[in-house]
């Protein structure tokens, strides 16, 4: 015999870990100017009960050149967040704004001329 099970209880239960609003525009804010200078070309979002995924590629063909990550929220009720490079971490923090500072480009003094 079938067992009616309610939308409302079971999507309570599970508990998806999702970015906001404000988290996906500044995803997809760093993603378009990467789009722009031609270093990425598609993205993919995943969601689950312990982490959703941010992840940008080169090429359709390969694998993800970089994942964001957003984990559940722990005993302090903040997510944590990483990038990772392949299965390289880059950097770890309590704030997507932080994490996504890995991604600036610094400006190098190369030669001075002297």
């Amino acid at each position: 015999m079938a067992r009616l099970v309610r939308l409302e209880e079971f999507r309570r239960r599970r508990g998806l870990v999702q970015f906001t609003r404000q988290e996906l525009n500044q995803l997809l804010q760093l993603y378009s100017r990467r789009v722009a200078s031609g270093e990425w070309r598609d993205y993919a979002i995943q969601h689950d009960t312990a982490r959703a995924r941010f992840a940008v590629f080169r090429n359709r063909l390969e694998g993800p050149a970089f994942t964001i990550i957003k984990f559940v929220p722990g005993q302090d009720d903040k997510p944590s967040y990483l990038v990772a490079h392949g299965l390289c971490p880059l950097r770890r923090g309590t704030s997507l704004s932080e994490v996504l500072g890995v991604f600036e480009r610094r400006l190098t003094l190369v030669s001075n001329g002297s």
